[in-house]
């Protein structure tokens, strides 16, 4: 699916709004998400999201629960949602940053995701 420019820069403005825990390390988030090939956040780890991916892909989860612990923005479990994964799920610490999945999700309409802010620390 192909999406408006505008609507990619939408989207950027509002990942922009989530604060620090989205860019966390030097102005870059962790993972590195881009749309028809413009950059919607600039990660400092574009090669191994990129690996991971394809990791996900290979493990076909069409039809299958995928929990996604530490997910950061939420790219692998988005992925597994996009693939027809039954539910996938993602949980990380961050508040924020959970913000930001859940407005990358609803931008791409996956209604077979999901994300928790959780603290699985006791």
């Amino acid at each position: 699916m192909s999406y408006s420019p505008e609507a990619i820069r939408e989207l950027q403005r509002q990942l922009s709004s989530y604060g620090e825990d989205v860019y966390a390390k030097k102005n870059l988030a962790y993972q590195h998400i881009e749309i028809d090939g413009q950059v919607i956040i600039e990660g400092e780890h574009k090669q191994r999201t990129e690996e991971r991916k394809s990791w996900i892909r290979d493990a076909q989860p069409a039809g299958k629960t995928v929990l996604d612990l530490g997910c950061n923005l939420g790219v692998f479990a988005l992925e597994a949602a996009r693939l027809g994964a039954a539910q996938a799920t993602g949980m990380d610490i961050q508040p924020n940053v959970i913000a930001a999945a859940h407005r990358i999700r609803d931008f791409f309409g996956l209604t077979n995701c999901s994300f928790q802010a959780v603290n699985l620390m006791t």
